[in-house]
C-alpha cells in the first residue's frame, strides 16, 4: 500500500508538472512588425601600381621599363583624372632616383611606350571622365631613364605617387 500511495504520488505531481509548462492555447496572441536595414554607399577609389623595374641602368644608354596602374572605384563612381606626381626627388623639372648618397639618375613616366606623351597630375591616359564599373581601370605608366651621368654603383629608387580624382 505505501509503495502504491508513493506512485500515486509521482502521477500526481507529473500531471501537475505538465500542467504548469502546457504549451500555449490556441487563444494566444501574437504581434508583428517589420525591421529596415539600410546602409550607405559613398564613391571611393584605391589605386596600386607594380613597379617599374628598369633593370641594370647603364649610363652610356636608357633603361626602359612599364608599371601597371590598377583602379578601382565603386560603381557608378566618376573619375575625372588619374594623376602622377614628380617623385620625391624632382631636380629642374625632371624626375630623379635617388641612390648613394646624393647620386640621382633622371628619368620620365610616359602615357605610351614610344615615349611621347609624358604623364603628370594634369597629363593623364584617359579621353574624358569615365564611370567606374565592376571590373578596374588598368593603365600602363611606361618609364625611361635616359643616358645620363656616371654614378656611383648601388640601388636607386624613387616613389611616384598616384592621385585618382573622382566624385
Amino acid at each position: 500500500m505505501f509503495k502504491r500511495l508513493r506512485i500515486q504520488a509521482a502521477l500526481g505531481a507529473l500531471v501537475l508538472g505538465s500542467a504548469l509548462v502546457a504549451p500555449l492555447g490556441a487563444d494566444a496572441l501574437t504581434a508583428t512588425g517589420t525591421m529596415t536595414v539600410t546602409t550607405g554607399v559613398v564613391a571611393s577609389c584605391t589605386t596600386s601600381a607594380t613597379t617599374a623595374n628598369l633593370g641594370t641602368w647603364n649610363f652610356t644608354a636608357a633603361s626602359t621599363a612599364s608599371s601597371t596602374i590598377t583602379v578601382s572605384c565603386t560603381q557608378g563612381a566618376a573619375v575625372s583624372s588619374v594623376g602622377l606626381d614628380n617623385g620625391l626627388f624632382m631636380v629642374a623639372a625632371v624626375r630623379q632616383m635617388r641612390g648613394a648618397g646624393t647620386a640621382d639618375i633622371g628619368y620620365g613616366v610616359y602615357q605610351d611606350a614610344t615615349f611621347a606623351t609624358a604623364w603628370t597630375n594634369a597629363a593623364w591616359p584617359a579621353l574624358a571622365t569615365y564611370t567606374a564599373v565592376v571590373a578596374p581601370a588598368v593603365f600602363t605608366a611606361y618609364v625611361i631613364a635616359p643616358p645620363g651621368p656616371n654614378v656611383i654603383a648601388g640601388t636607386y629608387t624613387d616613389t611616384v605617387g598616384i592621385t585618382v580624382t573622382y566624385s
